[in-house]
């Protein structure tokens, strides 16, 4: 599906509400989108989308409201499989296979793709300045 960034809401609201799963893998190049995504879908579980940004530095960022959570990881600096247990990955997958108001949103998931029990991939492709291209495959 073809979208323009001024309907990123809505993009996120159909996400939510057709994706069978709630563990995402995040694909695209550098600016395609992927931390506006997330955010789009932080508003509408009720995060403040202004707290949402790229866990490029951190590699695990977490948000929550009252009633969702959402861990948001970028995985392009891990070297090996082996990283994904000092971060945690097991124990958030864990969390969020056990609850239904638990999302994972993972950028640069290669590293880690044996080891998902299941996701929805999202690839953002940029056609120009403000429009994207989206592809949604569960896996």
């Amino acid at each position: 599906m073809i979208y323009s960034i001024n309907e990123i809401d809505k993009i996120a609201e159909k996400i939510l509400q057709t994706a069978r799963n709630n563990i995402f893998i995040l694909s695209g190049n550098l600016g395609a989108g992927k931390t506006t995504l997330v955010k789009a879908i932080a508003k509408k579980l009720e995060i403040p989308a202004e707290i949402v940004s790229s866990p490029t530095f951190n590699i695990v960022n977490i948000y929550e409201s009252q009633t969702h959570k959402i861990y948001h990881l970028d995985l392009y600096r891990l070297k090996n499989p082996a990283e994904l247990y000092d971060i945690g990955f097991e124990e958030i997958l864990d969390e969020a296979v056990s609850s239904p108001s638990i999302f994972v949103f993972i950028e640069w998931a290669e590293i880690a793709e044996d080891f998902l029990p299941y996701a929805t991939k999202i690839e953002l492709k940029i056609l120009d300045y403000t429009t994207r291209e989206i592809i949604i495959e569960e896996i």
